[in-house]
């Protein structure tokens, strides 16, 4: 199953993303650190969010995780810890990034310390580093990448097993302020690439979602909404083989 591997349901990039099928390497915002550490240099308040994610209705398949962003003069540093699973299995992380903005462009990097537990047979830990960029071309075009594990850590010493390695390029294009039209691939090393899209549409301080998967075919929806500093997301995903996924994220902004 190269695509729901326990490496992939431990990631939570936030209820937002989720409700945009993940094409979010264009977006700056609180969960930047998860999505593209390059695009914390275009944040401009500091934040804090957590949230939880729960994968096709399993029990067990749970996620949650806590962020907190630092604005700083050149563009933002972040850390968050996150964890999925139960006392049978679980995963945890660790995680640090600093993106830097300098012009229209922004770079950034994240180190994750992640560490698998099996009951019965331990644990093992090991140190995962993303990087990134964020361009944005005009007001309403930008360009994002991110490379995840460019170290290529490996995830089980009894195995051999790596963490998969993933590279992402996207475009999010913005014709109005309202309106945003978002295309990304992922190539994981080992696996074909894989075409997402996502579409945002935002309604005084409502925010409406969805988007499409491509391998394996699923879609997303969802909806976000802002009242003063705080914003509330939710996203649901569903899997015609797996069944549903819900999101939910909540942030607060701290105006610098």
């Amino acid at each position: 199953m190269p695509y729901f591997s326990k490496a992939q349901l431990s990631d939570f990039q936030g209820a937002r993303s989720s409700g945009i099928a993940y094409t979010s390497v264009t977006y700056a915002d609180a969960l930047s650190i998860y999505n593209n550490a390059g695009s914390l240099g275009f944040l401009e308040n500091s934040s804090i969010a957590t949230g939880y994610k729960n994968h096709f209705e399993i029990e067990g398949f749970n996620s949650v995780f806590a962020v907190i962003n630092k604005r700083i003069k050149t563009g933002a540093i972040s850390a968050g810890i996150s964890a999925f699973g139960d006392e049978l299995f679980s995963i945890s992380r660790v995680s640090t990034g600093i993106g830097n903005k300098f012009g229209i462009a922004a770079l950034g990097a994240s180190l994750h310390y992640i560490q698998y537990r099996i009951e019965g047979f331990g644990s093992h830990g090991f140190i995962s580093v993303d990087v990134g960029g964020l361009v944005e071309l005009t007001p309403r075009l930008f360009i994002g990448g991110r490379i995840k594990n460019i170290n290529q850590a490996k995830a089980s010493k009894r195995t051999n097993e790596y963490y998969p390695t993933i590279l992402t390029a996207g475009i999010s294009y913005r014709p109005t302020d309202q309106l945003r039209f978002n295309t990304q691939v992922d190539k994981d090393l080992d696996y074909p690439p894989k075409l997402e899209f996502g579409l945002e549409y935002k309604i005084s301080s409502f925010s409406l979602r969805t988007g499409l998967n491509t391998r394996p075919l699923w879609f997303s929806f969802g909806f976000g909404f802002i009242h003063k500093n705080f914003i509330l997301d939710y996203a649901l995903q569903n899997n015609y083989l797996l069944g549903r996924t819900h999101s939910i994220s909540i942030a607060y902004q701290i105006k610098n």
